[in-house]
């Protein structure tokens, strides 16, 4: 039986879920955020934007492998969230961050590598769909506009990150992806 995750794990997720959210807080617009007044406000509404993007995309490979037998876990990169941090202080104009991985132990068939090296991706592709229709929809537009920006910011950060992730450079998801698409069609 594969754990599903452990004391670790969970650490480094919270972790990984703080930093990431007190980076973005530096790059998301003043103002825009669905929390009322309060303390943390932005740092709040970074957390609740990113960290699904992130944390539920490395959750995606992990929770793919695992549904072939293949253990997985979430590894905190220490190092990707201290220059993370770097280019938040000094005012870098883009973020370029890798703040953890998911450790995959084991190997399996090119279409379960396939699978597994695009689930996380796909989960990005999902979040920005149900943003997109989560605008469409009249309910959201006309009771709970202060989502709005949520919806609109989430939509742009999922796609960027199904884009860059599925770019065919190791150690991209996408590298993976093609790679192992042409071991199963050659």
């Amino acid at each position: 039986m594969i754990p599903i995750t452990s004391l670790s794990e969970i650490m480094s997720i919270i972790v990984v879920t703080v930093v990431i959210g007190y980076i973005f807080s530096g790059y998301i617009p003043k103002g825009i955020s669905f929390f009322r007044e309060g303390k943390h406000r932005e740092l709040k509404f970074a957390i609740a934007l990113t960290a699904p993007a992130i944390i539920l995309h490395e959750l995606g490979h992990k929770f793919a492998s695992m549904i072939f037998g293949i253990p997985a876990y979430f590894h905190m990169w220490t190092f990707g969230l201290v220059i993370g941090l770097i280019m938040k202080f000094l005012h870098f104009p883009f973020l370029i961050l890798a703040p953890g991985y998911v450790g995959i132990e084991g190997t399996a068939p090119p279409p379960a590598m396939l699978a597994i090296a695009f689930a996380g991706p796909l989960v990005n592709l999902i979040l920005y769909f149900t943003a997109r229709h989560l605008l469409t929809t009249r309910h959201i537009r006309v009771k709970n506009r202060r989502f709005i920006p949520l919806l609109i910011l989430t939509q742009k950060i999922n796609l960027w990150l199904f884009i860059f992730n599925m770019l065919p450079i190791p150690p991209l998801d996408g590298s993976k992806v093609f790679g192992n698409l042409i071991k199963i069609i050659f």
